[in-house]
């Protein structure tokens, strides 16, 4: 079955690729004057009867094919058990949703539940199909089904073949074996990346940055700067957001104002029972590192916390070039470098994981298999972030390379690291 049809040219791909023997095109080819910015807004009552006959038209010789012209709200009680379901329709969550849990219901065990336009966090083009696929993967419908991909704009689930004892989420809201986990990193390490690579699992709740005074909160509103990190992480973790997943948050260790909001300290972490998991997210190439942070502050798209105003917000800058300091940038590689290590000094004693962002860029599915392990959870597909793959050329973009790659070299030779440049 194919929900969401318009002019049949997917519903010819499927039927020249798998050869079904009955294939339903569901679609109402109905104008609706709700959505004005969507296709079947746009055109008319009369396009879309036209549309209709068009693919009529089209399938004629096909006795195979079985057009239905309804919602798929109306179809349920009146068809087979399916194979598949390919979900295009609407694309709005309520009707995302319902879509899925009534093809649950006609499909059969083994069989595929897949659709289009699932775009992953920060693409939010159309974050009805994503935040869709997330709640019925959460369902009681949906829990026991398997993530076969979730990527490439496209997902696949398939229904188990029999009841599972153990479903993939199967913990209540106060269970006790619900884990906190906190990524802790530096600007220009790859966080938000991380963070919404994460969030792409379905067990996993991985919010932003909690304890950064200019950062909203999403999921709860009513926080106030006096309240103490302890209970702020204790409201999210029992909130209806939350839902019982693994619940994480990244922490920029950039020595700005951080935490000052909700009394942050890290050692929060250590008094935290059972105890969490630290996902150190570090970069390998720290001159890169350094170039993007200099870019960044330039643009005014990221900021250092200290008030500065960029020059531009154009997306499709020139990084550089650049004719840092080269005192500045051994000050400011001193910086990272101590407060990473006294930081992990502080916190040893929890478990943890150590990722670089260059994995990351690489292999994402990989590393995050690597920590969706580590939380004790199977791995899902997640999309390949192709716009952190830009490869620049570090002596193009600083006019003093070799000055600051000697810098480099001494600097990482007091802490016995020297990362290739």
């Amino acid at each position: 079955m194919e929900i969401g049809v318009w002019e049949g040219d997917f519903s010819q791909q499927l039927l020249d690729h798998f050869q079904p023997k009955r294939l339903y095109l569901v679609d109402p080819w109905q104008h609706d004057s709700r959505y004005p910015e969507r296709r079947y807004g746009i055109a008319g009552a009369e396009a879309m009867e036209q549309r209709y006959q068009r693919v009529q038209y089209r399938f004629r010789h096909h006795s195979e094919v079985v057009i239905v012209r309804k919602t798929s709200g109306e179809i349920w009680t009146e068809i087979e058990a399916l194979d598949w379901v390919y979900v295009d329709g609407n694309h709005s969550f309520e009707y995302v949703l319902a879509y899925l849990k009534g093809a649950h219901s006609r499909l059969r065990p083994g069989g595929i539940l897949a659709g289009d336009d699932c775009h992953l966090p920060p693409d939010d083009r159309w974050p009805g199909v994503f935040q869709a696929v997330m709640a019925f993967l959460r369902s009681r419908e949906g829990r026991q089904y398997e993530v076969i991909a979730l990527q490439h704009r496209q997902f696949v689930l398939r229904k188990p073949t029999r009841a599972v004892s153990n479903p993939r989420v199967s913990r209540s809201q106060n269970s006790t074996d619900q884990r906190l986990f906190a990524i802790l990193s530096q600007p220009r390490s790859g966080t938000h990346l991380l963070r919404n690579l994460l969030h792409s699992q379905p067990d996993v709740c991985c919010e932003g940055e909690l304890f950064h005074p200019r950062v909203p909160i999403k999921s709860v509103a009513d926080f106030t700067p006096q309240k103490p990190a302890r209970e702020v992480l204790k409201d999210l973790m029992n909130s209806r957001e939350v839902d019982g997943r693994h619940f994480g948050f990244p922490v920029h260790d950039s020595g700005g104002p951080l935490g000052r909001r909700f009394c942050w300290d890290h050692e929060e972490l250590l008094n935290w029972k059972p105890a969490p998991l630290v996902i150190w997210l570090y970069r390998r190439n720290r001159l890169a590192q350094y170039a993007s942070w200099l870019s960044a502050l330039e643009s005014g798209r990221w900021s250092d916390y200290s008030g500065k105003a960029g020059k531009t917000t154009d997306p499709a800058r020139k990084v550089g070039p650049f004719s840092p300091n080269p005192e500045e940038f051994a000050q400011w590689l001193e910086r990272q470098e101590t407060r990473r290590q006294n930081l992990k000094a502080k916190l040893q004693s929890l478990p943890s994981i150590e990722i670089a962002y260059e994995d990351l860029c690489k292999n994402p599915e990989r590393t995050c298999a690597q920590i969706f392990h580590k939380l004790g959870l199977p791995p899902v597909p997640v999309e390949t972030p192709t716009r952190k793959m830009r490869n620049y050329r570090l002596q193009e973009i600083f006019t003093n390379f070799e000055d600051l790659v000697r810098v480099h070299r001494e600097v990482m030779e007091q802490t016995n690291k020297v990362p290739k440049i």
